[in-house]
């Protein structure tokens, strides 16, 4: 709960009462149980992207919904590496062919007539 209750903190200091007025006729613990257990699912990293998203571009707090779906676009895909690879001598030529014809493409379309 004290990682919610430092959320709500953070968006009543920057939203103030757009955000406390959105939750006046329910119990504020109610509501911080209801965004426990709807972000319980989510690393820390991507809600600390999203406040953060949300804080610099969003005129008006989230709701529950609004802010899972900006936990779920701060998340990062993972990064795939290229697996080493070594290239024949004939596949070495035929490149060496394409670049030199894209090259001169390149060179005859960047000609300037007088």
């Amino acid at each position: 709960m004290k990682a919610i209750d430092r959320l709500f903190q953070r968006l009543s200091l920057n939203y103030g009462r757009l955000f406390l007025d959105m939750w006046k006729d329910i119990p504020i613990d109610q509501v911080k149980a209801e965004w426990s257990e709807g972000l319980a699912g989510y690393p820390y990293d991507d809600i600390s992207a999203a406040l953060n998203y949300c804080l610099d571009h969003n005129k008006f707090p989230p709701t529950l919904p609004d802010f899972k779906l900006l936990c779920k676009e701060q998340r990062r895909a993972p990064i795939m590496r290229a697996l080493p690879r070594k290239f024949t001598e004939e596949e070495m030529k035929t490149n060496r062919g394409r670049m030199a014809s894209i090259v001169a493409s390149l060179a005859n379309g960047m000609k300037v007539s007088q």
